[in-house]
């Protein structure tokens, strides 16, 4: 069985919530060994800390889920 966990990848000062806003991924961890080309974890999925809050007011950004084009991390 595979094991996956949390962890903060990057922080950002955020104008929109006045901030400091943190990037997590959700990482994927084999249950046993695979050969060094597969990578040690996989990305499942990645969200802002405060993607709820700014989806609530009303923020367009990719983590509030209502605008895929402007991610702040990539900035």
């Amino acid at each position: 069985m595979s094991d996956s966990m949390w962890l903060v990848v990057d922080e950002i000062w955020c104008d929109r919530v006045k901030a400091e806003a943190r990037l997590l991924e959700e990482r994927v961890f084999p249950a046993e060994e695979l050969p060094a080309t597969s990578g040690l974890y996989q990305v499942r999925s990645r969200k802002c800390s405060f993607s709820l809050e700014c989806n609530q007011i009303g923020y367009q950004c990719r983590y509030a889920f209502n605008n895929p084009n402007y991610d702040p991390f990539a900035a």
